[in-house]
């Protein structure tokens, strides 16, 4: 009777698979975003690279301090007008991936035939909105994992997003070797 009780509600081999999947679009998504902005941004719109490194840097402390922003959308401390629950466990969160998707064509679509500053403010605001938007799907993933499955499949989702992270890692690693 004990037997049948611990194995009943545990997650399958596919869905473990598919909630570890995230790791590796985690992975290339940020991992091209901040390996080839700089390149994309220097090489292919011919912004300076003083004003590359100023972009990027402005744009690093902007997503520090919107962290608990985050932070209170998440705990279910900011209400937008006309929701009920908004936050830790909603999967309201995940709207935001398409606005990432969309922010990120933004962010490198090429217009090297701006003046130096409209580049600047354009590639600015777009990778803001890019990394803003990319931290509500992230927490939310990263919140609703240790409610995923029971008290047996907490290490099984922790040891396949361990898996997961590493092959994208390797997979990462070898794709952009020069």
């Amino acid at each position: 009777m004990s037997e049948n009780l611990e194995t009943k509600g545990r997650l399958s081999e596919g869905k473990l698979i598919a909630i570890s999947m995230w790791a590796i679009g985690h992975y290339f998504a940020m991992g091209v975003a901040n390996a080839y902005f700089s390149y994309f941004l220097t090489n292919v719109v011919y912004m300076d690279p003083g004003d590359m490194g100023t972009l990027m840097f402005v744009v690093r402390i902007a997503s520090v301090c919107i962290v608990p922003f985050q932070g209170a959308f998440f705990q279910n401390h900011m209400r937008l007008p006309g929701w009920k629950k908004v936050g830790k466990y909603r999967m309201i969160a995940f709207v935001f991936a398409p606005l990432v998707a969309l922010f990120s064509v933004f962010t490198f679509t090429a217009h090297p035939e701006f003046s130096d500053t409209a580049k600047f403010f354009y590639y600015l605001i777009f990778y803001f909105l890019f990394y803003w938007f990319y931290g509500f799907p992230q927490n939310a993933y990263q919140t609703m994992m240790p409610r995923v499955g029971n008290s047996y499949d907490t290490p099984r989702v922790t040891g396949h997003r361990a898996i997961f992270s590493s092959t994208a890692a390797v997979l990462y690693s070898v794709s952009c070797m020069p």
